[in-house]
This record gives C-alpha cells, sequence and structure tokens, in this order.
C-alpha cells in the first residue's frame, strides 16, 4: 500500500513526539533488549537510529497504545508504518503484545539493511530480533510473524547469494522457517536453541554465541 506524503508526514511526526518522550523506565527497558557487547554509547546511538520510542502524550486515535514501547519503520521517504510493544516482557496478559495501527498494511522492517548488507541478508521474525542483530554487523529485516509474508518481499531479497532466516526456538519460529523456504530461493534456515530467539542469544551469551550459530 503506497502512502501519501500526508499519511508519511504524519506518521514521521509521531514517531519524533514518542521518540522524544523516551523516559528512564524505557531506556531501563531497552537496555534488558541490548546485545552484550553493546557499550553504552553505542546503545545510544542505536536507539536514536531506530527512533524508537514510549507513548505517553499519545496523538488523537493513539490512545490505545500508552505505556507501550513506540516502533517506527523507517524508509528513505520516511516512516511508513508503527508498531507498539508491550514492555511487560513475558508478563504481558489480557492483551497482544504488540499492536497496529487500524487497517496498517505488513511491512519489512529495517529495509535500510537491504542497503547495508552485501552478499548475504539475514531474516527474523521479529523487529526486536533484526534490531539487535542489525547492531552488532549482521544486516537484518524482520517480518512481523509468519502469515505476515508479501509476495514482493521475495523479490527484494533474490539477488543475495544467501539469506539466512533466524528462526526463533519454538512452535512460531519452526513456522516461520516453513513458510520462509516456500517463498525464498537460496534461504537457509538457522534455528535457535529451544525456547530461545534472537534477541535472547544476543542479550544473554553475546555476538560469538549468535555467529557460532548463524555461520
Amino acid at each position: 500500500m503506497r502512502l501519501s506524503s500526508g499519511q508519511r508526514q504524519s506518521l514521521t511526526a509521531a514517531a519524533q513526539r514518542y521518540h522524544e518522550s523516551l523516559d528512564e523506565p524505557t531506556y531501563q527497558y531497552l537496555e534488558t533488549r541490548m546485545p552484550a557487547d553493546l557499550d553504552p554509547a553505542a546503545q545510544l546511538d542505536a536507539v536514536r537510529t531506530f527512533r524508537l520510542g514510549v507513548v505517553r502524550d499519545p496523538i488523537p486515535g493513539h490512545e490505545d497504545y500508552v505505556g507501550r514501547l513506540s516502533i517506527p519503520y523507517i524508509t528513505p521517504s520516511g516512516v511508513v508504518a508503527l508498531r507498539f510493544r508491550c514492555m511487560a516482557h513475558e508478563k504481558c496478559e489480557g492483551h497482544g503484545k504488540y499492536l497496529d495501527l487500524p487497517g496498517q498494511a505488513s511491512r519489512l522492517y529495517n529495509v535500510q539493511a537491504l542497503r547495508d548488507a552485501g552478499d548475504r541478508i539475514y531474516v527474523t521474525s521479529g523487529e526486536i530480533d533484526a534490531f539487535s542483530a542489525s547492531l552488532v554487523g549482521f544486516p537484518t529485516v524482520g517480518v512481523s510473524g509468519d502469515t505476515k509474508w508479501q509476495p514482493h518481499w521475495s523479490r527484494n531479497l533474490e539477488d543475495f547469494e544467501e539469506v539466512i532466516a533466524v528462526c526463533d526456538g519454538d512452535d512460531s519460529g519452526r513456522r516461520f522457517g516453513e513458510m520462509i523456504r516456500s517463498k525464498v530461493e537460496r534461504v537457509r534456515t538457522v534455528h535457535m536453541p529451544n525456547g530461545c530467539d534472537t534477541n535472547k542469544i544476543l542479550v544473554t551469551q553475546g555476538i560469538d554465541a549468535f555467529k557460532a550459530l548463524v555461520s
């Protein structure tokens, strides 16, 4: 779905408002999701680059997202989507962990990785996984679930010599691996250990452990 310039401007303004609303509780949450090898200065740079934020003073229509992490989908033309993540970790109950704007089309997260990558690109199910892997040298795009794949995304990946799908170590990860194998040529699926995803490995074990799993 092609957005008008007005829609992009509105999303970009919302993302900026939420980025400027970052507060200590949100920074503390983000610290728990940063790769172990990343120093504090690099962590701050990452938050700025990816324009992560928190919804404290919502724009009209965003009241349901108060208290959630704001994750903008950024392209050269501006912000084209926003997703909102509950920051309660595994205690997130009674509501969805992620919420989308009504009617929002599925998009690839972190499309800048398509330009930064050389011959190899990584794909994860989830924005936080794509974010954290990209920070430590693994250019990664994120898909917001195994049912969200769009046909034209296969064309975005066809020029890479190798596509590595990094799958969570659970049933959802197995479904994601099966889905992407059916959609993308020259894809290699790598599954994280049971109960782990890309971010958890990078946070708890570091870059070398993750590199060993995807090599």
